[in-house]
């Protein structure tokens, strides 16, 4: 920070409540070097506007992350609350809890995931399974047909898809040492088009499995950028867990046994 200094500065025009407009050429350092770090606003509950005179208001004071803290195990978040007559800012409190705590006890919802369309067991899966010999709403009859491939596809993805970065480097190893042992000599071992298109289909199940996690299918089909998606995730996952409440009695709490409760 010591090449741009202190800013003592706002980041848009909405962060500035009466007295004069916001000029662009007074927040553009500013702005620049946090697009320049790639800074974000760590997420904060309390006050908006963090200094106040007796006619403006601005947004001063700030916790900015960068992406080192989006893609580690650590989360938090900030409370910015009235400071009375010790001074003109707010109070900034910092909370950081652990993303592993907070998530350990959380259970993971039924999700479809694509590459399980990849395997011929799960064509076998959906015509075996998919019959319901009740009554009801046409609502509810399907309802019951998409409940009765659940386990099955749970199975399906234990068997064959968990821990599928690892299976995908496994794979990969394999299929690269019998070409090793291939190409000198010439000779084709006999299992070779099998291991790899077992491998072909590991590394594309590992692409569909990440960037449907990461909701990022638009990016190109061969692009396995691996580190790049799970920094995503991390990211989206901070973004769209709850790790603060304030209760009916005012209080801010953090713990998820208190917040579920």
């Amino acid at each position: 920070m010591d090449n741009y200094g202190d800013f003592n500065n706002v980041l848009s025009q909405d962060e500035k409540k009466r007295g004069l407009s916001i000029k662009n050429y007074e927040t553009q350092d500013f702005v620049d070097c946090v697009a320049s770090l790639d800074l974000l606003d760590l997420r904060f509950t309390g006050c908006f506007f963090t200094w106040m005179s007796p006619k403006v208001c601005s947004k001063l004071d700030r916790v900015l992350v960068n992406q080192r803290w989006n893609s580690s195990n650590l989360d938090g978040f900030v409370e910015f609350k009235a400071s009375g007559c010790v001074s003109d800012h707010v109070v900034c409190i910092v909370c950081i809890v652990s993303v592993l705590e907070q998530h350990k006890q959380k259970l993971k919802p039924f999700k479809f995931l694509n590459m399980w369309t990849l395997t011929n067991e799960f064509v076998d899966i959906v015509i075996s399974n998919w019959r319901f010999n009740g009554h009801g709403t046409l609502q509810y009859c399907l309802k019951q047909l998409f409940k009765g491939l659940k386990q099955p596809l749970e199975v399906l993805n234990i068997e064959l898809f968990s821990n599928i970065s690892a299976r995908a480097v496994v794979a990969k190893n394999k299929l690269e040492t019998m070409q090793e042992d291939m190409l000198p000599s010439g000779v084709m071992l006999d299992d070779y088009r099998e291991v790899k298109k077992n491998t072909e289909m590991l590394l594309e199940s590992e692409r569909l499995f990440i960037a449907q996690k990461a909701k990022l299918n638009y990016l190109k089909h061969g692009d396995k950028c691996t580190k790049f998606f799970h920094d995503l995730i991390k990211k989206k996952n901070k973004r769209n867990a709850i790790i603060a409440i304030q209760n009916q009695d005012g209080i801010t709490v953090t713990k998820p046994l208190e917040m579920a409760h």
